[in-house]
Formats: structure tokens, C-alpha cells, sequence
């Protein structure tokens, strides 16, 4: 088969979501046309999710989809046996369209999907999530607007001695991967997460002060670091460069949206050891795989590592070798150990 399986989710959802409406008229009673548009855009949504987790050979991304979708579905009262139904369609249609080897593995991912819509997990959430309570916390006085608030917190987890490094990774990186799935879903408007992610910007400098107080000796490694293709959140990898520079390390962080041969170039006259590459949704790893592949074909880029980060990587960590990467690391003491050794 030529064409990339993802290339077929229009198709796929469309003809799952017209079988979906023929057979369940009941989920529909009292749907406006916005409701049944809405409805359509999770078919499209749970199609890509599949279908780039098969591509990529990840149940774990697609399983940790389906747990996003079961918290969110209860929140907004809709039956997650209509999202069960609806995965179910969506896994014979891919059958019926792609074939039965791809069929067959999102018949696989779906029935464990389903095992995960229908259990509770308060206590896996717990200890994935050490700060979820200030987490939820953080992301309410946001869309509050009450941005001094939200900042006074975080300075108090501090004065009692919560370190640095949790809150960028289980409140800020966190609150930041949910706000763009409500984006990412149609939840919340662009213009909301836009704010979110300015607020959270702005919350991050003035915490600089806290972070850089105790000046550290450069250790003379320089490492270079972007954002795949169309990532809307750069502040990850942006937190992540801050956090080395307080290591010792110089990094140069180039945003979002650098071409890999701009990358190539910079890494070269600044001969970085290291290129540090982030994605933050499903979506971008196929783009983030081209880039690693384009960044590899340089001759000049033989001896440079290539690590990973994001969302994605922290769920499946076996990942980064799908994508072409050297490595990844979950959080900055892991990465600190690849980057010196």
C-alpha cells in the first residue's frame, strides 16, 4: 500500500459516523446540528488518534487517548458507551477500507482502548500525577484570569519545598498538554489557549529569579533545541533549556517552526554535542520522524545525539527509536546523565 494509513481518516470517519447515526438514532435526540457536527469531529479525532498510534506502533499512546476521552466524556455527561460504539465502527470501517492486517491491530488497540473507557483509575492517576490537586487548581484560576493567584501558589509550593522541576513537569507541562486537547477538541476556543499559554509564559519569567539565584559554572556542552513543525506548545522544551542553562549547560533554544536544515546549520557553527527535539501531540510525530531523518542524512550531524521529549515519549518509552532518536528523556536529571555521557 502506498499511501500512509493516517491519509485515510477522513474516509474512515465519515463512513464510521454515517453507520454510527443509522444504527444509534437514540444518542442523537434532542442533537442541534452543532451537536452532530461536534459529534462528527470526535469521529475524525479518535480516527487520527488510531490510526497514528498504529502507525507508529504505540498501544500506549492510544490507550492513554482513550483514558483523556473517558474523563472528558463524564465531565461533559456524554455515555461513554456511545464512545465505545463508536471506536468499535471505527475499527471495522478501517477493515473494510485498509485491509485486514491493519484491520486486525486496530481491532487489537480498540478492545483494550475499551477496557480502559470502562475502568476507573483514581489511584494510577495519583501516582502518575503526584501534584494533580494543585494541578486542576492551576489550570481553574487560569481561565479565572486570575493570574497573580495562580503564580502566588506556585511560589508557595515553593516556599515549602516542592522542587522546581515537578511543578514544570506535573503542573506546567501537564496543564499545558490538557488545555491543547480541549483545543485540540473544539472545548475551548483558540483565543482561551492562547491565554493559558501566555499566562503560563508569563508565570515562568517571573520565576526566573527563583531558578537562577545560585549562579552554576558552565560545563561547556552546548546543546541546541526546537520544536516540531506546527507544535503550539514551545514552553515545554522552553523550560527544559531553562533548567539546563541552571545546570551548567549552554543551550540555545530555536522555538517552533525551524526547518531542519536551519537546525542543521546552527548546531554546526555553534558545534553543539546535543539536539534536543520536542512534540507535545500525536499528531506532529510523523513530522517530527521527517525531520530526525532529514537532520540525519547531514554528514555533518554524524556525532551529534539526537534526543526527544514531550507528551508522547513519557507514555511510550520505547518511542524515540520509531522516530529515529538516539534518545529521550523524561525528565532534565535523565536528561542531564545523556547529555554528559
Amino acid at each position: 500500500m502506498n499511501k500512509k494509513i493516517t491519509n485515510y481518516t477522513n474516509e474512515i470517519a465519515a463512513k464510521a459516523f454515517d453507520a454510527f447515526q443509522k444504527n444509534y438514532e437514540n444518542y442523537f435526540k434532542g442533537y442541534s446540528q452543532e451537536d452532530i457536527e461536534k459529534c462528527q469531529e470526535d469521529f475524525e479525532y479518535h480516527t487520527l488518534f488510531l490510526l497514528n498510534s498504529i502507525s507508529l506502533n504505540s498501544k500506549a499512546l492510544f490507550l492513554d487517548y482513550c483514558k483523556w476521552v473517558r474523563d472528558l466524556f463524564l465531565n461533559l455527561a456524554i455515555p461513554i458507551d456511545s464512545v465505545v460504539e463508536s471506536l468499535n465502527l471505527i475499527a471495522e470501517t478501517i477493515r473494510e477500507i485498509i485491509g485486514e492486517d491493519v484491520g486486525k491491530v486496530a481491532e487489537e488497540y480498540v478492545e483494550q482502548g475499551i477496557e480502559e473507557l470502562k475502568k476507573a483509575s483514581e489511584m494510577q492517576e495519583a501516582y502518575i500525577y503526584p501534584l494533580k490537586n494543585y494541578l486542576e487548581e492551576y489550570i481553574n484560576l487560569i481561565f479565572a484570569g486570575k493570574r497573580h493567584e495562580a503564580f502566588k501558589m506556585i511560589v508557595n509550593l515553593i516556599s515549602n519545598g516542592t522542587d522546581i522541576k515537578d511543578i514544570y513537569n506535573f503542573i506546567f507541562r501537564e496543564a499545558l498538554y490538557k488545555v491543547g486537547l480541549l483545543w485540540q477538541f473544539g472545548k475551548i476556543s483558540v483565543a482561551h489557549e492562547h491565554f493559558f499559554t501566555a499566562s503560563t509564559q508569563l508565570i515562568m519569567s517571573q520565576l526566573y529569579p527563583y531558578i537562577f539565584s545560585k549562579a552554576v559554572p558552565k560545563n561547556g556542552i552546548v546543546v541546541v533545541g526546537a520544536c516540531v513543525s506546527g507544535e503550539l506548545h514551545e514552553i515545554g522544551l522552553r523550560m527544559v533549556c531553562d533548567l539546563l542553562e541552571l545546570e551548567g549547560f549552554d543551550t540555545h533554544y530555536l522555538g517552533a517552526n525551524t526547518p531542519a536544515s536551519g537546525i542543521v546549520k546552527y548546531a554546526y557553527e555553534k558545534n553543539a554535542k546535543s539536539i534536543l527535539l520536542s512534540a507535545t501531540i500525536t499528531f506532529h510525530l510523523e513530522k517530527l520522524k521527517e525531520m530526525i531523518e532529514e537532520i540525519r542524512s547531514e554528514p555533518r550531524m554524524k556525532d551529534v545525539k539526537i534526543i526527544v521529549g514531550g507528551r508522547p515519549f513519557t507514555i511510550d518509552k520505547e518511542l524515540y527509536k520509531t522516530v529515529g532518536a538516539d534518545a529521550t528523556a523524561s525528565d532534565v536529571s535523565e536528561l542531564k546523565n545523556l547529555l554528559l555521557y
